[in-house]
């Protein structure tokens, strides 16, 4: 019994302690974009984000514990951060309208799990 509270409450603590990573990849050339959240290492949501985008890609975002935002207009974006999503918008537009962008629009806004109710 001992052992099973034991395991029960490290599997709380490890849950709760873990980082929930992301990323957002991004084609200059076509706009193309792709995203990826609630990984534990980042180099595998850089992998996946990058693989939703396409050849030609780069990452252009990496977020943990948090949400994440991309706003495109034409060739022209921004992205941001922040521990909500509609902050995360906000912001993303906002960067994205500061490089020249006249109709920003959100095409990503994502979580990881440790955000994902707000």
């Amino acid at each position: 019994m001992k052992k099973i509270i034991l395991l029960v409450l490290s599997v709380i603590s490890w849950s709760v302690l873990a980082d929930w990573k992301g990323s957002i990849a991004y084609n200059n050339d076509n706009g193309r974009y792709g995203v990826a959240f609630n990984y534990h290492v980042q180099r595998e949501a850089d992998s996946r984000a990058i693989q939703e985008c396409g050849s030609g890609c780069k990452v252009i975002a990496r977020f943990a514990n948090n949400c994440a935002a991309l706003a495109i207009d034409h060739l022209t974006y921004g992205w941001a951060t922040s521990f909500n999503k509609r902050k995360a918008k906000r912001k993303a537009t906002k960067v994205c309208k500061k490089h020249g962008g006249r109709k920003c629009r959100i095409k990503i806004s994502v979580c990881n799990k440790d955000n994902a109710h707000k």
